[in-house]
């Protein structure tokens, strides 16, 4: 027996091949829609009920905030330079470099050619400043001392533990490749003093020997060094190595560069060889290649356990017009490509020669 259906009950539409149309073939609406006029759902308002909202564009307002907080993490990396750009500009330093040539840097100690008048063979030594007679005297001696230090210099197996374990981690991978250039702190990079007196300073900091803050240091810095700085950081892996005391390096270097941006290891007295009362910087306990690792310091005796790593520099203490810094960098940028540093430097300084005659 046929039953007309009861008004109440709406007969289900067909469903239609595709996504949009099994969609639409559901029999009620999650949004609580009402269905159209031929008895079907909506299938767009159904689609997106699945995926979900649209999304919509963000107004002008916060796309400015979000960059504005870009903006704000750039200028946080930026800072971390401030403390050392600040210090250079009051120190009196352009913001471009000079025009060096790469032969200008000869190191402050040479051996006479047979065509200056002299002997050949004698030491002379181009100091940073101006030099009187009385000086020049004065500098030879002490580098013919320092050079008699290292003759009576043991051998290095007898100095040190062959088993001992390097003190620098392993080198970044962006750093793998470079060579690895290692910087003398005190009058190579800047020249500190306790006693202010009358001298001019670039600034000043308090560490703790005695009693917590105790001790007043004055830091003098030398000419070119952020813009020298800033460019072997992005040749070399860069390591200040200094016989200093820990306390008072470490926080120089912090305020130097709180960011590590330039110095990527820091090496203290602790980790030197004290043999005579003297300290001597092994440069084997870094683990590093010493075919790609060399050495700046203004005194030689300091490396002489690897002689021909070492590249010698004028000692800083006051000199407004020093420029080594700058004819350093133009070396090192020659250097920087070279296979095994040893070689270049033996030609390019003779310490050995200077040294074993």
């Amino acid at each position: 027996m046929n039953r007309t259906p009861s008004a109440s009950i709406r007969p289900c539409p067909a469903p239609v091949q595709g996504g949009a149309g099994l969609i639409a073939s559901r029999t009620a609406s999650p949004r609580g829609a009402e269905p159209t006029e031929s008895g079907e759902w909506d299938a767009r308002r159904e689609l997106r009920s699945v995926q979900g909202p649209r999304k919509r564009r963000r107004s002008p307002e916060k796309v400015r905030v979000e960059l504005g907080g870009r903006q704000d993490k750039k200028r946080n990396r930026l800072r971390e330079l401030q403390p050392l750009q600040t210090l250079c500009q009051g120190a009196g330093e352009g913001a471009s470099a000079l025009e060096v040539d790469v032969d200008q840097y000869t190191g402050p100690v040479v051996l006479t050619p047979e065509e200056d008048g002299i002997l050949p063979g004698e030491i002379r030594v181009i100091p940073s400043g101006e030099a009187d007679a009385e000086l020049q005297e004065y500098l030879v001696q002490d580098y013919m001392q320092q050079f008699a230090v290292i003759r009576s210099l043991p051998s290095l197996e007898s100095l040190v533990d062959k088993w001992r374990l390097p003190i620098l981690p392993m080198p970044l991978r962006s750093f793998s490749q470079r060579q690895t250039l290692v910087l003398d702190l005190d009058e190579t990079l800047v020249h500190s003093w306790i006693n202010e007196g009358d001298h001019e300073h670039d600034l000043m900091f308090k560490v703790s020997l005695v009693t917590p803050d105790d001790t007043a240091v004055f830091v003098r810095l030398r000419p070119h060094l952020l813009y020298f700085l800033e460019h072997v950081s992005k040749w070399f892996e860069v390591v200040v190595f200094t016989a200093s005391q820990k306390a008072y390096a470490d926080k120089l270097l912090t305020i130097l560069d709180p960011g590590r941006r330039f110095f990527k290891h820091r090496v203290f007295r602790e980790s030197c060889v004290e043999l005579m009362g003297m300290y001597f910087k092994d440069l084997t306990l870094l683990g590093r290649d010493l075919a790609r690792t060399v050495i700046v310091d203004n005194q030689p005796q300091v490396f002489g356990l690897q002689v021909d790593n070492g590249i010698p520099i004028a000692s800083f203490y006051d000199n407004r017009d020093d420029t080594e810094l700058l004819k350093l960098l133009t070396f090192l940028q020659k250097m920087m490509n070279t296979a095994d540093v040893r070689p270049l430097l033996q030609e390019k300084f003779g310490l050995r020669r200077m040294i074993h005659g």
